[in-house]
C-alpha cells in the first residue's frame, strides 16, 4: 500500500518496498490536484467527517489520533486509498474505535500482500455485521457504530462498507499489477495525444478565425454608435473581436484540459479519487446548471405571460388616453388636456404592478445577493432621483392645471415664445429669434406664466403698448392718432375695435395705452413692432412730439391746451 499511518512501524517497513516507480511519479505530478481529493472526502458544507479522526494508509501520523477511551463518541474512520470505508464509534471489548480502525487497516494491507481472494462480503453476527475479504474477517460493524443523527440501518451501513472496501481493495490490487498500470498508461498516453491534437486544432482555428474576421475583413468593420455618438471606434472593434475570440478559445482550452486531466487521473488507482472528484465536480456543475435552467423555464414562462398581459393593458390604456386627447372619445371625468398626464400615471402603475407580480418568479429572486442588489439599486435611485421626482411632480401639476400645452405662445420666467414640447421634466420654448430654451418644470411652477394663446373670451388676446405725452398735447388728438395707428397695423382685428386708456396723470406727462385684439398670438412681437412704427408715423405726421417733459423751473405760463385747440386733426369735436 502507500504507507501505513495507523499501524506499527514494522508494517510500514514491509509495505514501503512495494511502491512502484509509476505510482511515485504519478504522485509527484498530481500534487497540484489535492484540492479535488479533499472535495471527494469532505464535500463543502459537510462537517460530519471533519470531526472524525481518520485511520488511513496515506501517511497521517498516529499521534494525530487522540481518542479518549472514556469517550466513545470520539469516532475513528477507516480510509483506504482515499476512500472512506467505515466509521467506528463503539468499543468492542477492550478495543477503542481507534484501535479497531488500525487493526482493520493492517489486516486489509496484509490480505492485499498475500494475494488472497478479493471478494468482499458481509455476514450477520450476534454482535453486528462482520465484513470479510474472501473468508478472512476484516472488521465488525456494531450497532453502536451507527450515526445517531441519521436513519441509516446496520444493513445499509454494512452494504456501504462492503461497496467502498471492494472498490478500494480492487484498486489496491490494481495498483500492484504491472499489466493494469501499463494499460492505464497506454490509455493516458492516447488521451494525451488526442488532447494535444485538439489543442493544436484549437490554436489553428483561433488563428484562422482572427485572420478571417480581423485580417481579411478589416476594411468592412465599422464604428459602433447610436444617434451620432460613437461608442466603439474602428480600432476598438478589432481589439474587441480579438478579445472575444481569445476568451472563447481560452474557455474551450480550459474545458479540454479539465476533461483530459480528469480522465488521466481516473486511469491510475492512486489518483482515481481525484479524477472522480474532478469528474463529479464537472458533472455536478453542469447538472446543477441544467436543472436550474429547467426549473427556471416555468417561472420564466410566467414572467413572459405577465409582461405580455402588461403590454396589452398598457397599449389599450395608451389608445384610450390618446383618443381622449384628440377629442375622439369624451368622458366626463377626464378633460382632453389631462389625458396625457393621466396616461403617464396609468402606464407607471401598470408596469409597477407587473413588476411586483413577476418579481417572485424571476430566477434567483429569493437569494440574498439578489435582495442585496435590489436594495443597493433602490438606494442609488432614491439618492439620485430626488431632483427628478421634484421636476416630475411639477410637470404633473402643470399638466393637470392645464396652464399650457404645445403650440401655446407664452411668457415664462422672462422667456417669450411658442411651446414646442411639454414633458414630465421640462418644457421647450422656441423664441421669435429661433432659439430653443429649455425650462425645468419646477421653475415654471415657481414663476409667473403668461399664456397669450388662452384668451379670456372669444375675441382673442389683447395687444397693448404705452406712450407718455406731455400735458400740452390735446388728449383727444392723442387718442385719435393712436387709434389711427392701430387701424393701419396688420395682424390686429378690426372687431372688436381698438381702444385707448389713459393709465395715469403723472407729474410731468400723461400715460396713454392703446389696446387691440390680435389675430394670431404667435405674431405678437412682429405686430407690436409694426404698431409702434405706425404710432411714430402718426405723431410725426401731425407734429406732436412723443416726449415726457420734466421741468427744472416753473414755466412762465401754464402748460395747458386752449379750448379752440382741443380737437385738432385727426381728432373730431364731439
Amino acid at each position: 500500500m502507500n504507507g501505513c499511518a495507523a499501524v506499527p512501524k514494522a508494517t510500514q517497513a514491509e509495505l514501503r518496498p512495494r511502491r512502484t516507480h509509476t505510482d511515485l511519479l504519478v504522485a509527484l505530478l498530481l500534487v497540484a490536484v489535492t484540492l479535488p481529493s479533499a472535495y471527494a472526502q469532505a464535500p463543502p458544507g459537510d462537517t460530519s467527517q471533519a470531526q472524525v479522526p481518520a485511520v488511513t494508509n496515506q501517511g497521517a501520523s498516529p499521534q494525530a489520533l487522540q481518542v479518549a477511551p472514556a469517550h466513545p463518541a470520539e469516532a475513528a474512520e477507516l480510509v483506504v486509498n482515499d476512500r472512506p470505508v467505515a466509521t467506528f464509534r463503539a468499543w468492542v471489548g477492550p478495543r477503542s474505535p481507534r484501535e479497531r480502525a488500525e487493526g482493520a487497516l493492517k489486516r486489509i494491507e496484509d490480505l492485499v500482500g498475500e494475494r488472497v481472494g478479493s471478494t468482499v462480503t458481509a455476514r450477520k453476527e450476534p454482535e453486528g455485521m462482520l465484513v470479510l475479504i474472501g473468508q478472512m474477517p476484516v472488521f465488525l460493524i456494531a450497532p453502536n457504530d451507527l450515526d445517531p443523527l441519521t436513519d441509516e440501518t446496520l444493513d445499509q451501513a454494512a452494504a456501504r462498507a462492503v461497496s467502498h472496501l471492494q472498490l478500494a481493495f480492487n484498486e489496491e490490487r490494481e495498483q500492484r499489477s504491472t499489466s493494469a498500470l501499463l494499460y492505464a498508461g497506454a490509455l493516458s498516453l492516447g488521451a494525451t495525444l488526442i488532447f494535444v491534437l485538439l489543442m493544436r486544432w484549437l490554436l489553428a482555428g483561433r488563428r484562422a478565425v482572427l485572420r478571417r474576421l480581423v485580417g481579411d475583413r478589416a476594411e468592412r468593420l465599422h464604428e459602433i454608435g447610436v444617434a451620432g455618438f460613437t461608442f466603439v471606434q474602428k480600432g476598438q472593434v478589432t481589439r474587441l473581436l480579438r478579445g472575444v475570440v481569445g476568451l472563447l478559445s481560452l474557455a474551450i482550452g480550459f474545458f479540454l484540459t479539465y476533461v483530459w486531466l480528469a480522465f488521466v487521473l481516473r486511469e491510475f488507482p492512486y489518483s482515481r479519487p481525484w479524477g472522480e472528484a474532478l469528474g463529479s465536480f464537472l458533472f455536478t456543475t453542469f447538472k446543477n446548471l441544467g436543472v436550474g435552467i429547467l426549473q427556471a423555464v416555468p417561472k420564466l414562462f410566467v414572467v413572459v405571460v405577465i409582461v405580455f398581459l402588461a403590454r396589452v393593458v398598457a397599449r389599450l390604456a395608451v389608445s384610450f388616453f390618446d383618443a381622449v386627447y384628440r377629442g375622439e372619445v369624451e368622458v366626463a371625468w377626464l378633460p382632453a388636456e389631462s389625458a396625457k398626464p393621466t396616461k403617464l400615471i396609468a402606464l407607471v402603475l401598470i408596469w409597477m404592478i407587473a413588476i411586483a407580480v413577476a418579481y417572485p418568479y424571476l430566477p434567483g429572486s429569493g437569494t440574498d445577493i439578489f435582495k442585496g442588489l435590489s436594495v443597493f439599486l433602490g438606494v442609488l435611485v432614491s439618492l439620485g432621483s430626488s431632483g427628478l421626482v421634484n421636476q416630475a411632480m411639477a410637470g404633473i401639476s402643470l399638466m393637470y392645471s392645464r396652464a399650457l400645452k404645445p403650440g401655446d405662445y407664452v411668457l415664462v420666467s422672462g422667456t417669450e415664445g411658442t411651446v414646442t414640447s411639454f414633458g414630465l421634466l421640462a418644457i421647450k420654448i422656441m423664441t421669435p429669434r429661433q432659439e430653443e430654451v429649455t425650462i425645468p418644470n419646477a421653475v415654471v411652477v415657481a414663476n409667473l406664466t403668461t399664456n397669450y394663446s388662452r384668451p379670456g373670451n372669444k375675441d382673442g388676446v389683447v395687444l397693448h403698448t404705452n406712450v407718455t405725452i406731455g400735458y400740452d398735447a390735446p388728449w383727444r388728438q392723442v387718442h385719435a392718432m393712436l387709434l389711427a395707428a392701430a387701424e393701419k397695423t396688420p395682424g390686429l382685428r378690426r372687431e372688436p375695435k381698438p381702444f385707448v386708456c389713459q393709465r395715469s396723470l403723472s407729474d410731468f406727462y400723461v400715460e396713454y395705452e392703446i389696446n387691440a385684439c390680435m389675430e394670431d398670438p404667435h405674431d405678437r412681437i412682429a405686430v407690436l413692432s409694426s404698431l409702434n412704427t405706425n404710432i411714430q408715423d402718426a405723431f410725426n405726421e401731425h407734429g406732436v412730439q412723443i416726449m415726457s417733459p420734466h421741468f427744472v423751473v416753473q414755466p412762465d405760463k401754464a402748460v395747458v391746451v386752449p379750448k379752440e385747440n382741443w380737437a385738432p386733426p385727426p381728432a373730431r369735436s364731439d
